[in-house]
């Protein structure tokens, strides 16, 4: 079965404040096909208005349609935070860090999912596996008990629904890394999850939060191009509550080099080169004269008359 390009599926609420115009897009410093992107809004379903909050809408933009986002992620080796000394708000209708127990197609069903914090890849509701989605995962397991981890910040809350505590989550070490993810390719459908492709819009959505104050994020986004798990787009970048940094892509940025990558924003030191400058990058001779394999700068000139 083939994929099918995806659409982020919001739910009938953030449908209908997206169409009204009501999430605002902030102040990005830097445009690039591959980044992060923030919305936020003020408002929100009937009767679950909250004075004085904020909804922010996390998304990974791609430059391709077909692009797969597969993880989000902070750790040792890419280091990154959220914070929200406010806390994050949630009401007591999603049983833990992730959207899934949110079904919109359910008479009378919940929907304070235009208002609860939480984070997965392309979904703001449970999947649908008919539609090839998957739910999202994370680095903790089957653990439905999220007190000390990361996942706790986006945790149900009691009711009544209140803040979390302070959220200052930061992952630079094994113990503390954070990582929610999709599997694929999926064993039952041959494929990757459909959630996880950019669709005609180019963005997957990828975490809501609401609180009362600051909200502030240094994340990293791993993306198969064109859903080629061979080809890898590494995007950190961070969000300073108002506006979006610079997004980082590392890669060898001397064009001069064997693996020269276009996309990349900062060198990482791994720049490849031929091992002669008379030598392509396959070790192929750029002067071989007499087409025997040697490249003229190698050739040994020596009298070859037997006779001699």
């Amino acid at each position: 079965m083939s994929w099918k390009p995806f659409t982020p599926k919001l739910s009938r609420v953030l449908t209908l404040l997206l169409a009204s115009g009501m999430w605002a897009t902030l102040t990005h410093a830097q445009t690039s096909d591959y980044r992060f992107d923030v919305t936020s809004s003020s408002t929100f379903a009937v009767g679950l208005t909250l004075p004085g909050h904020t909804t922010y809408q996390v998304y990974v933009e791609t430059a391709n349609a077909t692009d797969f986002v597969k993880r989000i992620y902070a750790n040792e080796s890419y280091p990154g935070a959220i914070a929200a000394p406010d806390g994050f708000y949630n009401t007591g209708g999603i049983l833990g860090p992730f959207p899934n127990f949110i079904d919109n197609d359910w008479p009378g069903s919940y929907t304070g999912e235009s208002v609860d914090s939480w984070v997965s890849i392309g979904l703001s509701e449970d999947a649908n596996y008919n539609d090839n989605e998957s739910n999202t995962l994370s680095n903790l397991g089957n653990l439905f008990n999220w007190s000390g981890t990361w996942a706790s910040a986006f945790a149900p809350a009691p009711f009544p629904a209140t803040n979390s505590g302070p959220v200052n989550l930061v992952a630079n070490n094994a113990e503390t890394a954070m990582e929610w993810f999709l599997n694929g390719p999926n064993p039952s459908i041959s494929n990757f999850p459909s959630n996880g492709f950019a669709g005609d819009d180019n963005k997957v959505i990828v975490m809501q939060a609401t609180t009362s104050g600051l909200f502030t994020f240094t994340l990293t986004a791993e993306i198969y191009v064109n859903g080629d798990p061979n080809e890898v787009v590494t995007v950190t970048q961070t969000f300073n509550g108002t506006t979006e940094e610079p997004a980082i892509i590392e890669g060898c940025t001397d064009q001069g080099a064997c693996n020269y990558y276009d996309l990349a924003t900062a060198d990482n030191g791994s720049c490849d080169y031929p091992s002669q400058t008379w030598r392509d990058c396959d070790e192929v001779c750029l002067n071989d004269a007499d087409e025997d394999g040697i490249c003229d700068e190698e050739e040994v000139v020596a009298c070859d008359d037997a006779l001699a």
